[in-house]
């Protein structure tokens, strides 16, 4: 593959992306031709057991629903990108080094056919921490990794700059109400039902203040709307 015609196509495709969902799109699109199917971007603060964490993925399988219910907060991977910037790799094997931190876990994870992977943490703080990662439906060996690592270096570090540009184009003033909803959804209440239960409101009410939430940011769901107003700064 010509590096430049790569580049060039990653950053054609991120620069006509207008949404997180389209900024998700192009990077699933730029890891395919090395070997990955899925990318996840995690929101987090860096207190990761108690404080907020939103997940944004390429997909709604079983593994990325486990992704989602905070499953692999403790993950190798995770606890790795926590305390360094250098990337973390996984090769989808019992051989693995990666393997052998954490079996159980990644046994569960091959279960959900999720095998190798990369990931990277990205302006990160000690407040909040940004993690990026991608995986295949196939190990990998040592060599395709390597081969593979600069690649997705640039893929983590574009994408992230265009998530951070998405928001100089809006104006948008979320209420109180708004906000408060969106916040507990970020903090671990990811039912509607449980929100009600929180807030003592009737159902409906919660339903219609997420959806004005959701059409003020532009997105089609409660994922995309709390990762759009966590980049716009729009809940602390």
């Amino acid at each position: 593959m010509n590096a430049n015609n790569w580049k060039i196509d990653l950053f054609s495709s991120l620069d006509a992306a207008q949404s997180l969902q389209s900024v998700m799109d192009a990077s699933v699109a730029a890891v395919r031709p090395f070997g990955f199917d899925f990318c996840v971007w995690r929101l987090a603060s860096s207190d990761v057991q108690g404080g907020q964490h939103l997940s944004i993925t390429s997909s709604n399988d079983m593994a990325h629903q486990q992704e989602s219910a905070r499953r692999y907060d403790d993950s190798p991977s995770s606890r790795h990108c926590l305390q360094s910037s250098a990337p973390f790799i996984w090769l989808g094997t019992t051989q693995d080094e990666a393997f052998h931190l954490a079996p159980e876990l990644f046994e569960e994870y091959y279960g959900l056919g999720h095998y190798a992977g990369w990931s990277k943490s990205i302006d990160t703080d000690e407040q909040r921490y940004n993690m990026f990662y991608v995986e295949s439906t196939q190990p990998f060996s040592a060599a395709d990794m390597h081969s593979a690592d600069q690649h997705l270096q640039w893929v983590c570090a574009a994408a992230y700059v265009r998530l951070n540009e998405l928001p100089t184009t809006v104006d948008i003033a979320l209420t109180a109400e708004q906000r408060q909803i969106l916040r507990l959804y970020a903090q671990g209440c990811p039912h509607v039902e449980e929100i009600a239960d929180v807030l003592h409101k009737p159902l409906r009410w919660i339903n219609a203040v997420l959806e004005n939430a959701c059409k003020l940011l532009g997105c089609t769901d409660i994922n995309m709307a709390v990762a759009r107003a966590i980049f716009l700064r729009l809940l602390y």
